[in-house]
């Protein structure tokens, strides 16, 4: 694939999905678009944000396509399962394809992808025979737990019609109790977090640092997993809620982790993009923000109407004015969170270019500026030579 091609997928994917969810919750051509199910897709559209981004600047990283996928996928299957709604039960109908597809990987596929993530983080391949093992047996079992919904009779879970793709030998998978299969995958979770703690022991530099991050992300989601389907097996805990809102923490922990670790340490050299989505992303909310407030403020005080005209165009300019302050105060903010090194470095510069304008003492002056080297490029040795 040629880097357009993959640069068209990796943004097409997190557009078509968004675009599609924004349809169904607008515009309702299916149904209403409920709470739960806006938490959910916001949540992990920004796994497949984060994928494209990886993908896009780091020539097609694995990682990147897992993330990827991940995200889109799930937020597609949200609005699956709206679309099955409509289905008719025939094979050529659109909807009834939909809810098929829908009703077996949206229950297997995503943990799969998020599985092999772990146990390739961050590197992209699966380093050891322990990875190797536990994303060999993620994939049987979620291929089996598909393979006993989407080829066996039986009304499809999301959909009111029956599977028309049932397949007589598969029979035998019919009303399988695949319990087993959800509690071995939370067994596949803890493995994987023994497999991402070995390697954060075997690190070194930035890359344990890179991975001390994901750790911690995903041992909570690992242990929120393990806690849902032992409740499940064991019957309704009546903690739905709560549940739910764990989960939703878990899932984003793992992108912002992944985050932190490109922005404080460089992880897949896309910093410089991730500052950059920061600064305009929260730039854009400021000023949005500063926008309404300003339209909403002059139109309370003048009536609606005519002068409406003036209160769009006097708060167009006044963010048109804020735009450079506002940025710089952002810009300033995500350096000193993220970019602490850099900032330090430049605010030391800053600092010695003012005392070089009254500094007339050579002895002085070759004090400083070794000083400042030393602060901020940290050399090993450093002299300087005057010429006089």
């Amino acid at each position: 694939m040629t880097s357009t091609r993959r640069n068209v997928v990796a943004l097409g994917g997190p557009l078509l999905s968004t675009g599609s969810f924004a349809i169904a919750a607008i515009w309702q051509p299916w149904g209403p678009v409920g709470t739960e199910e806006f938490f959910f897709f916001s949540v992990f559209s920004t796994w497949g944000i984060l994928g494209a981004l990886i993908v896009i600047r780091s020539n097609g990283h694995r990682i990147g396509w897992l993330f990827w996928a991940t995200g889109v996928f799930t937020g597609l299957s949200f609005v699956a399962d709206l679309f099955g709604t409509t289905a008719t039960g025939a094979k050529g109908d659109p909807a009834t394809i939909i809810a098929w597809i829908s009703a077996w990987a949206a229950d297997w596929v995503a943990p799969l992808l998020i599985l092999w993530l772990l146990f390739s983080y961050p590197s992209g391949v699966l380093a050891g025979r322990l990875e190797r093992v536990g994303a060999g047996l993620s994939s049987f079992i979620c291929a089996a737990g598909m393979s006993s919904i989407a080829f066996t009779s039986g009304r499809l879970d999301r959909a009111p019609v029956e599977n028309p793709f049932a397949v007589a030998w598969m029979e035998w998978l019919n009303g399988a109790d695949m319990g087993w299969a959800g509690f071995t995958l939370g067994l596949l979770f803890v493995l994987s977090m023994v497999s991402l703690v070995r390697r954060l022991r075997t690190a070194r530099g930035d890359e344990k640092q890179q991975l001390k991050w994901f750790v911690y992300s995903a041992t909570y989601l690992a242990v929120i997993l393990i806690v849902a389907n032992i409740a499940e097996m064991v019957g309704d805990l009546g903690g739905d809620a709560i549940g739910g809102a764990l989960f939703l923490v878990a899932m984003i922990g793992i992108p912002i982790s992944t985050t932190m670790a490109i922005l404080k340490y460089r992880l897949y050299d896309i910093d410089v993009l991730i500052n950059r989505t920061l600064v305009y992303g929260g730039l854009t909310s400021v000023l949005a923000a500063v926008y309404l407030g300003l339209v909403f403020a002059l139109q309370s005080v003048r009536p609606v109407g005519a002068d409406s005209d003036v209160a769009v165009a006097a708060s167009t300019l006044a963010v048109a004015a804020l735009f450079r302050p506002v940025r710089s105060r952002v810009q300033g903010f995500i350096d000193r969170r993220f970019y602490r090194n850099r900032y330090d470095a430049k605010q030391t510069l800053v600092h010695l270019g003012q005392r070089l304008r009254d500094e007339v003492d050579l002895t002085s002056l070759e004090r400083d500026i070794l000083t400042v080297v030393q602060e901020t490029v940290q050399p090993r040795h450093a002299s300087l030579w005057v010429r006089t």
